[in-house]
């Protein structure tokens, strides 16, 4: 333990705008790990740090330093090309449980941690518990095995690897320090370097359901996952994807296991899928198994419509647990909501300018279906089905929303505040675009 550093020096350094050594990086995390230091100490610094920054060696040392805090997964005997896919959360992102299978499919081998949500974006493992019995909790000769037979493996996130993220995260999340972009970048990449991928797409979301709501802020985070992948030596790419407006119809978390299962069963170019495609194309890419990316979205499209993606995903997720005909009929295992109540349009025909993503992911945390502490219990069943995109055109008694709640009485509050929620025009209005930017 590099005692000899003192832990107020250490506050003051950052406190004083002053840039850290390595090995002062290193003190912290190992004094972190070792409880040397008080959790009032490492909140001074984490607020220190979100007000002067942390320039990219700053950033890359404390990356290094927080991968190294516990024990990696060690997938050097797999082979093939191994790849990670991450989003940086979203409302109604189920980019994962579709962008799996099509790298598999397409001769990548994947491996992901995953955590659980926390406030208005889902966690994917929250998503996998709607299924029944459902294995989270891999071991690494299961993670091996998996990656060997079927090319996916997916996991929570483990005690074991990259324990002080969680320390970290704990501690931003109760001092207003979260979305600090160094600490988001380490916070990344510590658990996916210590996974053992070596390419790592990263899908930055931006808007107003993301923690980057412009695409400046989403630039900067972006451009600093690169710099860093890079100097820990391995290949991050980015893209930076809408979240003005939530991704797919289904928003919650059995509703979008059910929505991605039929993603998959029967291909349609909606704008989800026209994302995952371009996600698993850029991968692909990126990582030299396709050296050209319209051949990438091409085999993709074609595995779609043949049905081998479906029969990968079947695969993957039966390895973990889930029941031999979920695919036949998801709704038999994934909890229903007691209460179903559609949102009516009531006027003139008009066309939708904005569907603000934070507040249908805020009525999917009121319903139940989030979390704002992270020990709370979530229910499964409840959500938010979205049936308008912005842009569109919409007539009277179009259905705008599905609330599926607990009660009708949690429906009808939901729905006041989705109504609200809603901007239209008498003007036609574009789509946005799902793709802003990829690098």
């Amino acid at each position: 333990m590099l005692s000899n550093i003192n832990p107020i020096s250490f506050i003051n350094t950052k406190k004083n705008g002053i840039k850290h050594t390595k090995k002062e990086i290193e003190f912290f995390i190992d004094a972190l790990m070792s409880k040397t230091i008080d959790e009032y100490q490492i909140s001074a610094w984490l607020m220190a740090a979100y007000l002067n920054g942390l320039d990219i060696d700053e950033t890359s040392w404390l990356t290094e330093a927080m991968s190294n805090s516990g024990k990696k997964i060690d997938i050097t005997t797999t082979d093939g090309m191994v790849v990670d896919k991450h989003s940086t959360g979203g409302v109604g992102d189920k980019t994962t449980l579709v962008v799996l299978p099509m790298l598999a499919s397409c001769g990548a081998k994947v491996i992901k941690m995953s955590g659980r949500g926390l406030g208005i974006t889902g966690g994917t493992t929250d998503k996998l518990s709607s299924i029944p019995n459902f294995k989270l909790d891999l071991t690494a000769e299961q993670i091996q095995k998996q990656l060997d037979e079927i090319g996916i493996a997916l996991t929570g996130l483990s005690e074991e690897v990259a324990p002080a993220d969680k320390i970290l995260y704990h501690l931003r999340d109760t001092t207003g320090t979260v979305d600090a972009i160094p600490l988001i970048t380490a916070s990344i990449l510590s658990k996916k370097i210590a996974t053992g991928a070596k390419h790592i797409l990263i899908d930055v979301k931006c808007g107003s359901g993301a923690f980057t709501q412009n695409i400046q802020e989403a630039n900067k985070l972006s451009t600093l996952l690169i710099e860093v992948g890079k100097r820990c030596n391995v290949n991050v790419f980015t893209t930076i994807t809408d979240m003005n407006q939530p991704l797919g119809m289904a928003c919650g978390n059995a509703l979008e296991i059910v929505e991605a299962i039929e993603a998959l069963s029967s291909y349609k170019p909606t704008r989800f899928m026209n994302l995952c495609i371009e996600l698993a194309s850029q991968t692909l890419l990126k990582s030299n198994i396709y050296s050209n990316i319209l051949d990438a979205k091409k085999d993709i499209i074609k595995k779609l419509n043949n049905q081998e993606i479906l029969s990968k995903a079947k695969e993957w997720l039966c390895a973990q647990g889930a029941p031999a005909d979920l695919f036949t009929n998801p709704y038999q295992y994934v909890q229903k909501a007691n209460h179903i109540e559609n949102v009516v349009y009531q006027g003139k025909k008009t066309w939708i300018e904005k569907i603000p993503s934070s507040i249908i992911g805020q009525s999917i945390v009121d319903l139940g279906g989030g979390r704002t502490h992270k020990d709370d219990k979530i229910d499964h069943s409840v959500g938010v089905k979205v049936f308008i995109e912005i842009g569109q055109l919409i007539h009277h008694n179009d259905i705008l929303f599905q609330i599926h709640s607990k009660s009708q009485r949690d429906a009808i509050a939901i729905k006041e505040i989705l109504l609200k929620s809603i901007k239209f025009s008498s003007d036609k209005i574009e789509p946005i675009p799902i793709v802003l930017k990829a690098a």
